[in-house]
């Protein structure tokens, strides 16, 4: 779940670039995580859009080009960009968390499966034993 967190370390570096002043570095992290809750609304909004394409939507691999891994809007990523990782898109363990944990959001379009003929006529052969292993 995508969610706002402001590091300890940043806290202390705003009260050190403010001459100590905690409290005004309180208030400046206060209007931070307000404008990040803001933006990622926004975000999630237009993801909502690209979603429900992505659910409706079925994508065939193409030979030689690859397949669509996933499909995210241009605001979550730049939000993603902007205030988690810069090089996310090119992080693959991130992206892979990223899908697993916010599955609400249907990054990932369904794929059909390429296309097969089928006989009607043809019968596949039974095999004589069933091998199982464990």
């Amino acid at each position: 779940m995508l969610k706002v967190k402001v590091p300890d370390h940043v806290r202390q570096e705003a009260t050190a670039m403010l001459a100590g002043d905690s409290n005004l570095a309180d208030w400046f992290i206060a209007r931070l995580e307000q404008t990040a809750v803001s933006e990622l609304a926004e975000a999630l909004a237009d993801q909502d859009l690209v979603s429900a394409d992505n659910f409706k939507a079925q994508h065939r691999p193409i030979e030689g080009v690859g397949q669509c891994t996933f499909r995210i809007a241009q605001s979550l990523a730049n939000w993603i960009t902007k205030w988690v990782s810069a090089d996310h898109v090119y992080d693959e363990a991130f992206v892979t968390q990223l899908i697993k944990d916010n599955g609400h959001l249907c990054l990932k379009p369904t794929f059909q499966q390429k296309a097969q003929i089928i006989r009607p006529d043809w019968q596949p052969e039974k095999p004589d034993a069933v091998i199982v292993t464990a």
